[in-house]
């Protein structure tokens, strides 16, 4: 399901062994399946797009190699399908078949004080099982080198993404945690697609009331160097609250014509596929609506009488 952190369990056949690995996937609205996991491999990230039964992603171990997967669900609960090694000679060594559980995600955070004041604080901020757009930098030989990224931050504190810069694409996991100092630390592995993992550690922390910045250091086998990534801001004709798909808000405010101000109150429904329905009352009367939440515009209109 679209917006949805998903914890999974299961197998990977490599001839007649089963390999148990277990995982967890957030399905972003547009389609997009991020993650990451660990087998007895290794850790890896996640990286590929669901469409309607069908998941298909890439699984990178951290610095090491690439395996992809086509899949399909065969329900809620279940995803079947197979493996593949990039490689030239196709043979019964370069693939298999797969299977995946989902399973009640393990809420990591839950007893810990520590953790829950960190997730609260993210949450209020960012959104959890949100993606998000960062941008920002890491410096290297004396010059910064731009990053654009997207990261999702889950309810136990993991954190999944991916993104571009001047070296490739990449993806992320890595783990937020919080210190009784009140410090926010991050810790994450940026793998590159086919190529080496950069380890980044730092600390998050909220430099004016809705900002959030990361910054530190990153570092590999043979350099290291600071990194600063700043969370995107809305645009000021966009909607100032993070919208909950498949719920009812309730909103107030108020409209103005010419230097007057007409008060207001509406309840939204958002739909899975960005549809908004809803009703209202102000003084002209009661009220229908109808819109889109992508491009947040709404048509209003009046259920008895018109209103310019």
């Amino acid at each position: 399901m679209q917006g949805e952190l998903q914890q999974w369990t299961g197998y990977w056949m490599y001839g007649s062994y089963k390999g148990p690995t277990d995982l967890q996937l957030f399905v972003a609205y547009d389609h997009q399946v991020l993650g990451s996991g660990e087998d007895e491999v290794g850790k890896f990230t996640i990286e590929g797009e669901e469409r309607d039964e069908n998941l298909n992603f890439t699984k990178h171990y951290v610095n090491a190699h690439i395996v992809n997967y086509e899949g399909k669900r065969v329900n809620k609960e279940r995803i079947e399908g197979c493996w593949s090694l990039p490689v030239d000679t196709i043979d019964d060594w370069s693939r298999g078949q797969f299977l995946l559980k989902k399973v009640a995600i393990d809420e990591e955070h839950q007893g810990s004080f520590l953790r829950l004041n960190v997730i609260d604080w993210l949450e209020k901020i960012s959104g959890l099982n949100t993606l998000r757009n960062w941008k920002g930098f890491y410096e290297q030989d004396d010059e910064n080198h731009d990053m654009e990224t997207c990261f999702v931050f889950t309810p136990s504190g993991k954190i999944h993404g991916k993104g571009n810069d001047s070296i490739g694409f990449y993806t992320w996991c890595g783990n937020l945690s919080s210190h009784e100092d009140g410090t926010k630390k991050v810790n994450l592995i940026k793998q590159y697609f086919g190529r080496h993992a950069v380890c980044y550690n730092g600390e998050m922390y909220e430099p004016e009331p809705g900002e959030l910045v990361m910054e530190g250091t990153w570092n590999i086998s043979f350099c290291c160097g600071a990194f600063r990534l700043q969370m995107a801001c809305l645009s000021s004709g966009q909607v100032q609250r993070q919208w909950t798909f498949g719920q009812v808000h309730q909103w107030t405010g108020y409209w103005i014509q010419e230097s007057r101000k007409g008060p207001m109150d509406l309840e939204l429904f958002i739909t899975y596929d960005h549809q908004v329905l809803g009703s209202g009352e102000d003084e002209v009367g009661k009220f229908t609506i109808e819109g889109a939440s992508n491009e947040f515009k709404l048509h209003k209109a009046l259920c008895e009488c018109a209103h310019s």
